[in-house]
């Protein structure tokens, strides 16, 4: 819900919750209409100008299905390889078993089970140098040193677009790190 929140608003819309008791809850999404010639003089995003990866693998970690697959696609389709993790336990699992293979790990920060903050202190207790990009839609902390667990290399706030993502992840990867997972 509060994905859906956060791009609701995002688009300069509002949602309106009815609920009444043992007939169930309707939500009703409101967005400002978009006048026909913006729509016509709407850029469309030219993909050949966004940031490709070479191979690299991205563990993709949020509690949201849609999402995961979206970044999936996302980032099948720019060159990355993906390994997909529904919350931060899972991550964890995954990680200790190919972190020899993951080069960066995409983590939202709400999530059960296991939270961004604590998935990232544990991650960083396996591999102090692991690269993360922490995800959000709530738009609190947008300074990636104040985040919980530090170490992150920036925040993508959701909703995010694939031009956000892959340019976090083009940056996140080239920063400097030690011996990629020499542990």
């Amino acid at each position: 819900m509060s994905t859906t929140t956060a791009i609701v608003r995002s688009h300069g819309g509002f949602i309106n919750v009815y609920s009444e008791e043992h007939k169930g809850t309707t939500f009703k999404v409101f967005l400002p209409a978009i006048p026909s010639e913006a729509i016509q003089t709407h850029k469309i995003l030219d993909v050949s100008n966004l940031l490709k990866g070479s191979g690299e693998c991205v563990l993709v970690v949020d509690d949201e299905e849609a999402i995961r697959k979206i970044a999936q696609h996302t980032l099948n389709r720019f060159g990355y390889r993906v390994m997909l993790a529904s919350d931060g336990s899972e991550a964890l699992e995954i990680y200790k078993k190919n972190q020899d293979d993951i080069d960066l790990v995409l983590t939202d920060m709400a999530m059960p089970v296991m939270d961004g903050p604590t998935t990232i202190a544990a991650l960083k207790k396996i591999y102090p140098a692991v690269k993360i990009i922490a995800s959000s839609g709530f738009s609190s902390s947008t300074d990636p040193g104040k985040l919980p667990g530090s170490g992150v290399e920036c925040l993508v706030p959701k909703p995010y677009t694939a031009e956000m993502l892959l340019k976090a992840l083009h940056q996140a990867l080239k920063s400097p790190d030690m011996d990629h997972q020499g542990t």
